[in-house]
């Protein structure tokens, strides 16, 4: 069995992280760890910087597709296709990327607060309106507001919905009989379903993370992915990500957005990691 080491904290040298490092302070932030990433990524990366070589990489490069449809076949259960996934630099990124290329100026994006605060600038900075949907706390958890979610639906200019699978801060991970309920109301009013899931490899308490898209055929048909490593392995800072999508239509309706703003391939460092 592989270990690893989750107690040496790293090296003490200024990189200009997002995070201050302290010698009497460990940070344990999911975004961010002061931990050592995985041996052989450091290895890797050792290996690429001392080739000297930093090329372009191609979109569609096979080692890291495979390794997508892998991950997400032995650690996720969900068999997802090559020719669904697009690579992107994060999964702001490819939010933003999809809020351009599926709503217009103007119309509303739903969240559910307490969520992730760059999801708020996200849509104020593409000119969209947010529309709150607030999560309900029930003491030792919190829990969707179905009532005040369809209200909001029901209102035509309401086009999207940003969900947080499992939901970042409150780290509530969505019970299957959520998800349906989601998409049945995006289903019944028109509501594209773009559904981060960068936290799902962080479960805990024996709960099980469930990708909104493996519902059904016809959920997946209405909801976009966005999936990554960076939490998973403290790679935050290399920016790589992938964005899946099982509707062909709505893959070619974002890939003209992206090939216009060519965020869809990541750097040497990240692929490699």
């Amino acid at each position: 069995m592989n270990k690893f080491d989750f107690e040496t904290i790293a090296d003490s040298i200024d990189y200009g992280f997002g995070t201050d490092f302290s010698m009497e302070h460990t940070m344990m932030a999911g975004a961010q760890l002061h931990v050592k990433t995985a041996p052989s990524v450091i290895r890797a990366l050792k290996g690429l910087s001392e080739a000297g070589l930093f090329g372009w990489t191609p979109s569609d490069e096979k080692k890291y597709i495979d390794a997508t449809v892998n991950w997400m076949k032995t650690v996720r259960e969900w068999n997802v296709r090559k020719d669904w996934i697009v690579p992107s630099y994060g999964i702001l990124q490819a939010m933003c990327t999809s809020i351009r290329a599926f709503t217009d100026p103007g119309d509303g994006i739903i969240i559910q607060p307490p969520v992730y605060l760059l999801y708020a600038r996200a849509i104020d900075r593409c000119g969209r309106n947010l529309v709150n949907n607030p999560l309900v706390y029930k003491g030792d958890h919190w829990e969707m507001d179905f009532v005040d979610l369809e209200e909001k639906m029901s209102r035509p200019e309401n086009k999207l919905l940003l969900l947080c699978n499992p939901h970042n801060p409150t780290m509530d991970v969505w019970e299957k009989k959520d998800l349906e309920r989601v998409a049945r109301l995006a289903a019944k009013y028109h509501v594209l379903v773009v559904s981060d899931e960068i936290h799902s490899d962080l479960i805990f308490h024996g709960k099980k993370h469930i990708p909104t898209a493996t519902l059904s055929p016809e959920i997946a048909a209405n909801v976009v992915t966005g999936i990554s490593g960076t939490k998973t392995f403290n790679l935050a800072g290399l920016q790589a990500s992938a964005v899946v999508f099982p509707n062909a239509h709505m893959k070619e309706v974002y890939d003209h957005y992206w090939q216009c703003m060519d965020i869809h391939r990541n750097n040497a460092f990240s692929l490699t990691a």
